[in-house]
């Protein structure tokens, strides 16, 4: 695993062993960040289900001036850790070890607005309409809590079957692109923000 564009290029991420850790593939990633490439410059980010921090870390590289991580399991923290001291990115990220649903007060509490959040559940969170019940209360927490400006782009890298969400959220999918089994969807905010 490692970063393959911006600053960082070509550096060598750590990823702890024994996890359930699913890294996004090359080709993915390359192609998720293309598409984000004019929004990249001086961005805020939240990453959530971050794992390792390799899209996170992917965001800084190309130009993102700050992003939040967060993840709950202790090993993929540490690594997260480790890869940001790597890339010396230490001083534009906070990591959060919490469960992604449950820490959206947290996130709050550091005063953030973000211009892209990059989600990557584990995919059974988004194989059924009911497994998605729980990712979509935290979309509709993060509308409540003002956490996204207004025309953020959250992407959500999901498995193989048609991505939908419930009318009444604040958000638009706009875009969707299929990789083999991995699908990536693109939901535009369209609520209000407290501003940064």
């Amino acid at each position: 695993m490692r970063v393959i564009g911006g600053t960082a290029r070509g550096t060598k991420l750590q990823s702890p062993k024994g996890t359930e850790v699913r890294p996004m593939l090359d080709r993915v990633k390359e192609a998720l960040f293309n598409i984000l490439s004019d929004r990249m410059s001086g961005a805020e980010v939240l990453d959530l289900f971050s794992g390792t921090g390799s899209l996170g870390i992917e965001a800084l590289s190309r130009g993102a001036e700050h992003v939040v991580f967060v993840e709950r399991d202790r090993a993929c923290v540490e690594s997260i850790e480790r890869n940001l001291e790597h890339v010396r990115f230490v001083d534009r990220a906070d990591v959060i070890r919490f469960d992604v649903p449950r820490s959206l007060g947290r996130i709050q509490r550091l005063g953030r607005a973000f211009d892209v959040g990059l989600i990557d559940p584990p995919y059974r969170m988004t194989a059924t309409a009911s497994a998605m019940q729980p990712l979509e209360r935290m979309l509709e927490s993060t509308a409540g809590q003002g956490l996204f400006l207004p025309n953020a782009v959250l992407v959500v890298h999901h498995g193989r079957r048609v991505f939908t969400i419930l009318p009444e959220l604040p958000f638009e999918i706009c875009d969707e692109r299929w990789y083999g089994t991995s699908g990536l969807a693109f939901l535009r905010y369209e609520g209000d923000s407290h501003g940064r």
